[in-house]
């Protein structure tokens, strides 16, 4: 028996170069050229599937912020809705919406939101009481109650309470009553400006 010409059998030379490039792993990456892996690899035209070139990104996620102008009448429609849902006409509706105009300029130009939400909150409710008097004293609302009650909801900390509420669930009890308390004080905060305001111009205003 003769033995094989050398280069024909298994693992000759021939085979060896005949076959693929040898890939390489260095760092984590994949060096070949010719693949479409390759950062240089699809601009060369050797990678990709039928001499097509492969791009391969990563998908970016981009959030889309609501407009300030859509915030805006976003707060007037609740003012105004709650403020006729409660009992109110359309007259005080109209008021607790541009109350609430107000009351959103406050809430994303007032930087001591960022700094202490409860003593926020009694500022912004005592400046949307004497609004709310005001308005109602020359004829831009009928129903004072009616119309603070329109702005009212808009600073009710009902998320706040929620999380809180989720938090104890959760079993963190800690985080959750921290919350609660916030929650309550906000709360109380509402109700003492709007209280202020009414000792301070309802018995001037009537």
């Amino acid at each position: 028996a003769t033995a094989p010409p050398a280069g024909t059998g298994r693992g000759g030379p021939k085979a060896c170069r005949s076959a693929t490039p040898i890939l390489q792993l260095a760092g984590g990456q994949l060096q070949d050229p010719g693949s479409p892996f390759h950062p240089g690899g699809g601009e060369r035209g050797r990678g990709g599937i039928g001499g097509k070139t492969a791009v391969y990104e990563q998908p970016t996620k981009t959030k889309t912020k609501p407009k300030k102008l859509l915030k805006c009448i976003g707060y007037m429609l609740a003012a105004g809705g709650f403020a006729v849902f409660f009992g109110g006409d359309m007259l005080d509706g109209t008021a607790a919406a541009v109350i609430a105009i107000a009351v959103y300029f406050m809430d994303y130009n007032f930087k001591l939101r960022n700094i202490n939400n409860v003593i926020y909150t009694f500022i912004a409710s005592l400046v949307s009481g004497v609004i709310a008097l005001i308005f109602t004293h020359f004829g831009f609302g009928n129903n004072v109650d009616k119309v603070m009650i329109g702005v009212i909801m808009l600073l009710i900390p009902g998320l706040l309470l929620v999380n809180s509420i989720k938090e104890m669930f959760n079993r963190d009890i800690v985080t959750g009553l921290y919350r609660f308390v916030e929650a309550v004080f906000v709360a109380v905060a509402i109700a003492g400006g709007f209280a202020v305001s009414v000792l301070l111009l309802g018995g001037v205003l009537k």
